[in-house]
């Protein structure tokens, strides 16, 4: 066999080893790193649940520790632990008087599930009062500020702060302005004219995208009426910018 040959046979069979072992490395890397983009979400917080009336507040402690407070009816229970990446163990404390552990998952930003793990105490209630499972979640909360737009009819100019709204809003033909302040609760905003009392707007936040505004009352309100909108009329408002 010539030189040629056996260099191209050792060629190919490096090329087959290193394709064989790039593809176990690069699942590999799936595995590792598929973790840790759903561990990015934020635990801190209150949440709470639909089992009960029961608020939980997640607090860090050093060196990856966790704090867990669960609050019913005037009472607090305590527990401590820690959190890795997606998954978290925290157990009650020594003062509590009962012995329980919860082991959870956060699944987003705004969902987290938990199970109990094991519980000991002198007094059955303790125990038998404590849910198996836990579903956790809080409001998502999207955001408002930012330049919006309406078809090529108006831009929404809004500003928002400590749940303050201000929005102006510019007709692009004639480049004339109404300015409404108002007041955010959740994802709903209610504005009004400071110009003109009886104009006023509904806004329903449904995603950091997209707006669903509503005329709630509009007497001699020229920029809606302009554009053929009266009072109950909706229309849609898509972000151009922050």
């Amino acid at each position: 066999m010539n030189r040629n040959t056996k260099l191209t046979k050792m060629l190919g069979s490096l090329n087959r080893f290193m394709a064989k072992n790039l593809k176990k490395l690069f699942i590999g890397l799936i595995v590792v790193l598929a973790p840790i983009s759903t561990n990015a979400e934020d635990i801190y917080g209150s949440w709470s649940n639909s089992f009960d009336s029961a608020s939980y507040g997640f607090r860090p402690l050093e060196a990856g520790g966790l704090l867990m407070v669960v609050s019913k009816n005037g009472l607090q229970d305590i527990y401590t632990g820690s959190i890795r990446f997606a998954n978290f163990e925290v157990c009650s404390i020594d003062i509590e008087p009962f012995t329980a552990c919860y082991s959870g998952v956060i699944r987003s930003q705004h969902s987290i599930n938990m199970s109990l793990n094991s519980c000991a105490s002198d007094s059955y209630s303790q125990c038998a009062g404590l849910p198996s499972i836990i579903e956790l979640g809080r409001p998502q909360y999207h955001q408002l500020s930012g330049v919006f737009v309406r078809l090529d009819d108006f831009y929404f100019m809004i500003n928002e702060s400590a749940g303050v709204v201000e929005a102006q809003v510019i007709n692009l033909e004639d480049g004339s302005a109404e300015i409404f302040a108002g007041t955010r609760y959740g994802n709903a905003i209610s504005l009004q004219s400071n110009r003109n009392a009886t104009a006023e707007l509904k806004l329903d936040l449904w995603s950091n995208e997209r707006i669903v505004a509503q005329v709630e009352s509009c007497e001699n309100c020229n920029l809606f009426v302009s554009y053929q909108l009266a009072r109950g009329d909706s229309f849609e408002l898509i972000r151009v910018t922050d």
